[in-house]
């Protein structure tokens, strides 16, 4: 029989316990929510010091920025022709990325072209996906307690590292500091929303507040089919398409979710709000294309897989399954993807900015693609030498061989990929954890790892955006896995996770004063590939000191392009007019007829050869060159009026008179041109003409004095003196200064 127990107090228990109120120094001093204020509010501030010297860069206009900014003509002004054009047109002929561009137009009003606030605005956006990023670890963590993980309550302090290890590193300094890449940090917030949307959606999640998100869309949508009632788009050069009937498509999609949102209160249409954002995620860049496959590793993450397996059925069969129904689930979202994908190709492939093999083997091909995946995950742990130019690699020898470490690469990527799986195949939990991570990882790099070639690079900084995610994650998941298995872990886990943080936010910074302008960052591109002997940061390099008016130090650039093989017609011709400038004519002609060699068609290297020849007094040569310039391009109006003067000046009147002709037809409303042609008129004993050519100039530009005295002379010339005295008075009550006794001859 079991014996009742007493309540015998213990010793020791005999002083009366203190009221919880009385309890000093067992309360948290910050609430859970405050608490991730606070951790988030300094992740911020350490961004923002180690990007504060992004906020002092000047445009780059030799990489991109100038199509983005500078010269870009529809972000200038809001018009809806502009609109138009942003949201239905490539118009940096790059991707297609209307959202982005929107974003640039409206910094423009504020900022013009200072470059300030476009910088300030883009390390706001990755402040953002920082703040994201942490949201989405913790969204994960507690999905996964619910799926049947052991439960690791998210220490906040932990996630915050994460975001910050997002912030910081000096791999994403390129999306940062570069204008141009407002893309990435524009994407990454859409992607990182609807992944965190995603996560909640499958938690049971109802987004009540997107109805509001809708109206403001439909709202915007509708406004548009107003603006826009006159445009429509040239689809297929045959067939147009109202622009108003295109936003129509989103209007009725928004329209109907918000109906159902307000009517039908138990729909669940959460999926819907995730594929918006993949949408806005995608029209700020195409490579938003890899969201389904990201969503779909969340599923095996969190266990979905398990909800279709089938009993007495093998593990590989169950799985195939189980991806099939979560990607049949998912259709419309790989549809709207492969669309994308096949659009933002085609778009390439029309740039010439794609090519199938770029000079390289199928199997080459494969070893770059490894290559670029091996370089990918060292600089996500070692971020050392980064550069913003990765050039392809010189083939060796006869042979045509590759450097050898694109030999060894698929072996470390296999081990990259196997040995995390293989060290965590006991813990089912932690596999997938790792198996979530890697594949994360591979499918935001997958469509950018050079099996088809786009751009002149083997990899790019910027393109870790977001894959980067993979590898954080598990990292930080782990942390907190030995965090929670032993005390005596803690100090090892905080020192290093500080040691990190210190290591990247320094590098990050040095980093970030790389990117400041065109002659810090091609200085530095050419210091670290200088093995390679890439001529492009010479090139852009030689651009930016041209156009800096330091042709001393562009002359050091263009001669070594010479010595190490350029065939860039540019190279010879910028060269020339270095010499031309320094009155070494002899020079200058003989690197423009090496430019003529490389093309022969470029008009800009015969006008600049005719304006040597013309400095240095050859002035029939100087002629003919302004002639070959305008027969190449016919838009060269300039050129061909130079010619017409040399003509002129050369006594060559017929010539002239025949240019001016020309110019004429083509330019019909520049009086210049009629006073010049009735020059040669008069000069060539035809002051008849003459006189109808200065007559039609003059109702062109009727305060034109010049033409008023040479009107004059004509008149002399055909004996008409009272109207030659009446055009020199007037030529000389206009400020024209008459030659001495001029007038006295006419009376």
């Amino acid at each position: 029989m079991n014996k009742q127990k007493k309540n015998i107090p213990q010793k020791g228990a005999t002083q009366a316990v203190k009221p919880q109120a009385q309890v000093k120094g067992k309360q948290p001093v910050l609430n859970a929510r405050d608490m991730d204020i606070a951790l988030l509010a300094g992740v911020a501030v350490i961004i923002l010091i180690c990007f504060r010297y992004t906020l002092h860069n000047s445009f780059l206009s030799d990489w991109d920025d100038w199509i983005y900014v500078s010269k870009d003509k529809y972000i200038k002004t809001l018009t809806a022709l502009n609109f138009h054009n942003m949201l239905f047109h490539d118009i940096t002929l790059n991707y297609y990325h209307p959202l982005t561009m929107l974003s640039l137009a409206l910094n423009y009003q504020f900022s013009e072209l200072n470059p300030w606030g476009y910088y300030f605005t883009n390390i706001l956006l990755h402040i953002t996906n920082a703040v994201l990023i942490f949201y989405f670890i913790k969204v994960l963590m507690a999905a996964m307690v619910k799926a049947g993980y052991k439960a690791i309550p998210a220490i906040p302090w932990l996630v915050a590292a994460g975001a910050l290890l997002h912030g910081i590193h000096p791999m994403h300094v390129e999306s940062v500091s570069w204008l141009a890449e407002r893309k990435d940090v524009m994407y990454g917030v859409f992607y990182f929303a609807g992944l965190i949307m995603y996560v909640r959606y499958l938690g049971g999640a109802t987004f009540k507040w997107m109805l509001y998100v809708n109206i403001v869309l439909a709202a915007a949508c509708l406004l548009g089919m107003i603006e826009l009632r006159d445009f429509s788009l040239d689809v297929t050069h045959t067939f147009n398409l109202w622009d108003p009937l295109i936003l129509l498509i989103p209007f009725i999609a928004l329209a109907t979710a918000i109906v159902v949102e307000v009517k039908y209160k138990t729909a669940k249409i959460g999926l819907f709000y995730v594929a918006e954002f993949f949408l806005l995620s995608m029209f700020s860049k195409p490579m938003a294309v890899s969201f389904p496959l990201s969503i779909l590793v969340v599923d095996i993450l969190l266990k979905r897989d398990l909800a279709f397996a089938t009993p007495g059925k093998g593990w590989l069969y169950n799985e195939l399954r189980a991806i099939i129904k979560l990607v049949m689930e998912k259709w419309a979202f790989f549809l709207i993807a492969v669309l994308s994908g096949l659009q933002s190709v085609f778009l390439e492939i029309g740039h010439n900015t794609v090519a199938f093999t770029n000079g390289y083997t199928v199997l080459q091909k494969l070893l770059i693609a490894s290559y670029a995946f091996m370089m990918y995950t060292v600089d996500a742990f070692f971020p050392a030498n980064l550069c913003s130019f990765y050039p392809y690699p010189n083939l060796i020898s006869e042979q045509h061989y590759l450097p050898s470490a694109y030999y060894y690469a698929p072996f470390v990527s296999a081990v990259i990929v196997f040995v995390p799986l293989y060290l965590t195949r006991k813990d089912k939990n932690l596999f997938r954890v790792m198996l979530f991570g890697l594949g994360f990882y591979f499918v935001n790099l997958v469509f950018i790892l050079q099996f088809l070639s786009a751009g002149t690079t083997v990899m790019s900084d910027r393109y870790s955006y977001v894959s980067y995610f993979g590898l954080i994650f598990p990292v930080i998941y782990l942390a907190h896995w030995l965090w929670q298995k032993s005390k005596a872990n803690h100090i090892i886990i905080q020192g290093f996770l500080a040691a990190v943080c210190i290591t990247l936010g320094y590098m990050c910074y040095e980093r970030t004063q790389v990117w400041h302008d065109p002659e810090t960052l091609w200085t530095d591109v050419i210091q670290k590939t200088a093995s390679e002997h890439p001529q492009m940061p010479y090139f852009n390099l030689g651009g930016y000191y041209i156009d800096s008016g330091k042709f001393d130090k562009a002359y050091v650039n263009y001669t070594i392009l010479t010595k190490i093989g350029s065939r860039d017609p540019l190279v010879f011709r910028n060269l020339a007019m270095i010499y031309g400038m320094r009155k070494q004519y002899d020079s200058a002609i003989y690197y423009f007829a090496n430019a003529l060699q490389y093309d022969s068609n470029d008009a800009s290297i015969y006008t600049n050869r005719a304006i040597t020849y013309a400095n240095a007094g050859r002035m029939d040569l100087a002629m003919q060159d302004f002639t070959r310039a305008y027969m190449h391009d016919t838009s060269q109006y300039g050129a061909l009026a130079n010619a017409a003067d040399i003509a002129s000046r050369l006594g060559r009147d017929n010539e002239s008179i025949k240019d001016y002709t020309i110019l004429i037809r083509k330019k019909p409303d520049q009086p210049t041109y009629y006073m010049f042609r009735g020059n040669g008129y008069l000069n060539g004993g035809n002051p008849e003409m003459a006189i109808k050519d200065y007559l039609h100039s003059l109702q062109l530009e009727p305060k034109n004095s010049e033409c008023m005295y040479n009107m004059s002379i004509a008149y002399h010339d055909i004996k008409d003196n009272t109207h030659a005295i009446q055009y020199a008075n007037m030529a000389q009550n206009a400020g024209y200064k008459l030659p001495d006794n001029y007038l006295n001859t006419l009376k």
